[in-house]
């Protein structure tokens, strides 16, 4: 697809949206509590819009067709920010606290 949008109400881990960033998706998603913040750091590279706020979302969805360059660029650098999440990284964390027990 060419995009990904998530709008949920709320979330506990955003797979969808993981995946979706590593297929190159650009994707743009409800600013739900934490979501940014937790994947992504203090910069908020990826676009959310307020939640239950479907003009906003109509102009975010909009302004990708305009500009996907952009968006693309924001997948491209929160793809790079997801890095921790892949298996080799979170196995190595895991074997050393089981290497403590």
């Amino acid at each position: 697809s060419d995009i990904c949008i998530n709008s949920s109400f709320f979330e506990g881990q955003p797979n969808s949206l993981i995946e979706a960033i590593n297929y190159n998706v650009p994707i743009i998603y409800s600013n739900i509590e934490g979501i940014s913040k937790e994947l992504f750091g203090k910069e908020r590279v990826i676009n959310s819009y307020k939640i239950n706020d479907h003009i906003e979302l109509g102009n975010k969805i909009n302004d990708f067709y305009l500009n996907p360059k952009k968006y693309i660029k924001k997948t491209l650098i929160a793809k790079k920010k997801l890095k921790r999440f892949k298996i080799n990284n979170v196995k190595s964390k895991f074997e050393k606290i089981i290497n403590c027990l």
